[in-house]
């Protein structure tokens, strides 16, 4: 049966879905050991670290080489700004290149040229005119290619490489050249007063050309550019600082990191074990098993899989008998015998007390219902000197949908279907249990809006004496008329109320129906009779009861001996002091009370003993099937002989035959209830009735029910005789 949810009950259950899958994830993700991510972070954090530091030390040492080729290149630029000077004060046009060549070489040689390595002057024939110095890095005199200006010089070095290098016209080299000396120690091109000829580990000499005398001459200094051991001590303490900086909050955050895995490790521990078996427990079965089923759905070739729950029988009187901490042993041998019959891409777990639920695989029917038998066995074992139960219902999971929970409630539906006296301990869950948990959950789901619809009805069947055909009563009973269902009996219904005590909303329901209906009867004057209706045995725990139905028929002024209230014999189990002070009161009101379905309890002999009652009613199962041997009819003349002994009127239930009315009428039985004469029928046809109330052939039951009980008497006479 389809039901159909309102816009609130849509969202409220996707938001229960969506809040358990986000539950699952979260648990799954708990029992992960979320060890990369740390090591990646601590990984790059340490290559971070190492490139800062090596930057620092290139930083440090590039600014150190910068500062010592600044210091070249001062002195280059004195010995020039002198040697022009020099040159034009000693020099003339007829001046020859010797003596041009000796004057330079003079002044070179009284300049202090520190920190210059080696000196070269050569003249615009590219002729060497003067040499001063061991040179670290030699370069070809003969590869030198001057241009006609004298703001650019161009030359290759020994080692094939062209440079051009931009003359610097003032002496802020150091302050202007920094980004522009990193470019050239990269081996980049751009502007600058340096070359680098030749590198090695340490030393790297550095080579200066500038113009002297308008370009006749070019002056070429080259300068030792060296990492000094007190620079290389500074640029491992700076690569130390940084590592030092960068490796501790790693190893604090890794150490951290590690003692949160464990902190989560243990977490899982405590959240999926159970604290009386120290096993897997309801929350580890059920994520589990969901996982289990949804990996199985999207495979190629998917497994059957069987629902089981297996219950300890009894267990609460087990923990009586044996203690408590018994009970717990035999629930951890449960465990550790599941567990070990357990296979792959199997699970189980402990929902509550002695109840496991175990997704299992199926091979068959058979395969399954064996391992539960042998698991059983398993554990009987254990405690051979005491009995173990064991019940289990099974389901097998057909459709690819529906959670592991949904599927365990449905074996458990199916083990709870197991009756005590069943030879049978394991039972199949089918879609007939399906349905009747569908058809309850929608009759609990509309009863209410039933009641307030009024959807309930009162139907009456006629009660009448089986001599005189006179309709003397009725009997007062409801139907259900649902807008989607139709007529609905109360067979299908009446349980499931007494079941959640909707009964209760019910009884009130009935009675101040029958009190109002009544009450419409006496003003139209017709001939009312009085009219039996239920109270169940769920309203005598109601210390007030009395009170309630009183009040319900005096609303509508009905004569209290119109109505009459019929108590079923199961109810003088329930509390037979509350029944009793009950009935007395409504018979001190005025009500008439009968016993209902007697003969169908076992103590129908005791209850009349106890109960001051007025009206007996014989079961209708009196008179169903074959009365061989005429002993049916011997229960029955006794219980009539029995009640009229007890001033108690009679009424026969279910008497559908002919014969039947005649034995009664024979018996003097007061009232007959049955399809003979009248089937159930709504109010209205009822009230129609009240008006012509003469049986179907009346004549001829009064004849035979006058034969049948002469015929009777002279039996019972030649008996005393």
């Amino acid at each position: 049966m389809e039901t159909r949810l309102t816009v609130q009950e849509r969202k409220e259950l996707a938001r229960k879905k969506n809040w358990k899958k986000k539950k699952f994830h979260i648990i799954k993700g708990m029992k992960r050991l979320h060890i990369a991510m740390p090591l990646l972070v601590m990984l790059l954090s340490v290559a971070v670290a190492a490139c800062a530091s090596v930057a620092c030390m290139l930083g440090y040492v590039s600014i150190s080489r910068l500062a010592q080729l600044g210091d070249v290149y001062e002195v280059t630029d004195t010995i020039r700004d002198s040697l022009d000077v020099r040159l034009d004060e000693k020099v003339s046009d007829d001046t020859s290149d010797e003596k041009i060549a000796d004057e330079i070489a003079a002044l070179i040689d009284s300049e202090d040229i520190r920190p210059c390595t080696a000196v070269k002057v050569y003249d615009r024939h590219r002729k060497l005119v003067y040499s001063r110095g061991e040179s670290i890095s030699e370069f070809n005199e003969y590869s030198i290619d001057f241009f006609d200006g004298n703001e650019d010089i161009k030359f290759e070095t020994d080692m094939g490489e062209l440079e051009s290098l931009k003359m610097l016209a003032d002496r802020s080299y150091r302050k202007r050249v920094a980004s522009e000396f990193i470019e050239i120690i990269s081996g980049g091109r751009g502007s600058g007063a340096a070359r680098w000829l030749n590198e090695d580990e340490q030393t790297i000499g550095a080579w200066t050309t500038v113009p002297v005398h308008s370009g006749e001459y070019y002056l070429c200094t080259e300068g030792e550019v060296a990492v000094s051991n007190k620079q290389r001590l500074i640029c491992l303490l700076i690569m130390a600082y940084g590592m030092a900086v960068t490796l501790i909050p790693i190893l604090m955050y890794l150490i951290t990191s590690i003692r949160a895995i464990s902190d989560k490790l243990k977490m899982n521990r405590l959240y999926y074990m159970d604290p009386i078996t120290m096993d897997r427990n309801w929350a580890y079965f059920t994520g589990q098993a969901d996982m289990l089923l949804n990996i199985n759905r999207r495979a190629l070739n998917p497994v059957k899989y069987a629902m089981v729950c297996l219950h300890i029988d009894k267990y609460q009187n087990y923990c009586v008998c044996h203690s408590t901490e018994e009970g717990e042993w035999l629930l951890s041998r449960t465990s550790h015998t599941l567990h070990d019959y357990t296979q792959k891409r199997e699970v189980y777990g402990r929902n509550f007390n002695g109840e496991y639920g175990f997704l299992m695989k199926m091979d068959s029917r058979e395969d399954v219902e064996n391992r539960i038998i042998k698991i059983e066995s398993q554990v009987r074992s254990m405690f051979p000197d005491r009995k173990i139960d064991f019940s289990a219902g099974i389901c097998e999971i057909t459709e690819k949908k529906g959670s592991a929970e949904d599927w365990y409630y449905c074996s458990g539906m199916a083990r709870s279907a197991i009756s005590d006296t069943a030879e049978s301990r394991m039972l199949w869950f089918d879609e007939n249990m399906k349905n009747e948990l569908l058809w309850e959950h929608h009759v609990e789901e509309n009863m209410q809006k039933a009641l307030d619809n009024r959807e309930f009805q009162v139907y009456i069947q006629p009660k009448h004496n089986p001599l005189t055909g006179e309709m003397t009563g009725g009997e007062a009973l409801i139907r259900w008329q649902s807008p989607t269902e139709g007529l609905i009996s109360p067979g299908r219904f009446i349980p499931i109320f007494e079941k959640n005590n909707f009964i209760i909303k019910i009884d009130n329901y009935m009675i101040s129906e029958l009190a109002k209906l009544q009450a419409q009867w006496l003003s139209e004057g017709k001939m009312v009779v009085p009219v039996s209706v239920n109270v169940s045995r769920a309203h005598f725990a109601d210390p007030m009861l009395a009170e309630l139905i009183c009040s319900l028929v005096d609303e509508y002024h009905v004569p209290h001996e119109l109505i009459e209230l019929e108590i079923t014999e199961s109810a003088f189990f329930e509390d037979k002091n509350a029944l009793l002070s009950t009935v007395k009161k409504l018979k001190d009101m005025g009500f008439e009370l009968s016993m209902d379905d007697f003969g169908t309890g076992y103590s129908s002999m005791n209850s009349l003993k106890e109960l001051p009652l007025d009206v007996l009613k014989l079961d209708a199962e009196f008179f169903r099937g074959d009365q061989e041997g005429g002993r049916g009819e011997i229960v029955v003349s006794d219980a009539i002989r029995l009640a009229k002994h007890l001033n108690m009127r009679i009424v026969a239930e279910g008497v559908e035959r002919k014969e039947q009315v005649d034995f009664l009428a024979g018996l003097d039985c007061d009232m007959i209830q049955g399809f003979y004469f009248a089937k159930p029928m709504p109010a209205a046809d009822y009230a129609a009735r009240l008006r012509s109330a003469d049986p179907p052939e009346l004549e001829d039951i009064k004849s035979s029910a006058v034969e049948h009980r002469m015929t009777s008497g002279l039996k019972e006479t030649s008996q005393n005789i």
